[in-house]
């Protein structure tokens, strides 16, 4: 019997190892392609300021403009567009960055029992947007792990070097501010 207590120990222990293993390849998978947008955007902004620029070169030419001119005036200002409008699409995407304010999210999960489903991108989305708060709702998380049972959002995160944990039965508000007056300093 102790044996076999022994076995499933190991298992579980190793299936929780892999499981930390894969959420800390996701995390900083999503801090790089978070990176790499901020940088698409940087790149995209000096492009649309180094076009602008041409085309109020273009648009107060000296003298008259002749043909070339005004085809070369068309071109950059359909460039402008162009860009503008990429600049608009890298700004729509969505604040994943983990650190909101003196809090770092660690991780976010929702359900009930052993029905967990993993909504730390979500959770740091809404305490970006939503500046106060969310309610630990299957509408505000976009999930439902458990139908028909009482679940709970369950939040890791460091404030001043610290982790903290965060437990909000389903219906109860989620805020930064609250995150902040629970955090252990």
């Amino acid at each position: 019997m102790t044996k076999i207590s022994f076995a499933v120990g190991v298992i579980l222990i190793s299936a929780l190892g892999m499981l930390f293993l894969s959420q800390h390849r996701s995390r900083v998978a999503l801090r790089e392609e978070n990176r790499a947008v901020r940088q698409q955007l940087d790149q995209l902004t000096d492009e649309n300021d180094r076009l602008s620029n041409a085309l109020s070169q273009a648009t107060n030419p000296p003298v008259g403009p002749d043909d070339d001119q005004l085809l070369e005036l068309l071109s950059l200002r359909t460039e402008v567009l162009m860009v503008r409008s990429q600049t608009n699409v890298a700004a729509s995407v969505p604040n994943t960055n983990p650190r909101i304010g003196e809090l770092e999210i660690l991780s976010a999960r929702f359900g009930a029992g052993t029905n967990l489903v993993d909504v730390t991108a979500r959770v740091v989305l809404l305490l970006h947007r939503e500046s106060r708060g969310f309610a630990a709702r299957v509408d505000w998380l976009g999930v439902d792990p458990a139908p028909y049972k009482t679940k709970s959002l369950v939040i890791v995160y460091y404030r001043a070097g610290k982790q903290n944990t965060f437990r909000a039965h389903e219906g109860r508000k989620v805020s930064y501010e609250l995150l902040l007056a629970t955090a252990t300093r």
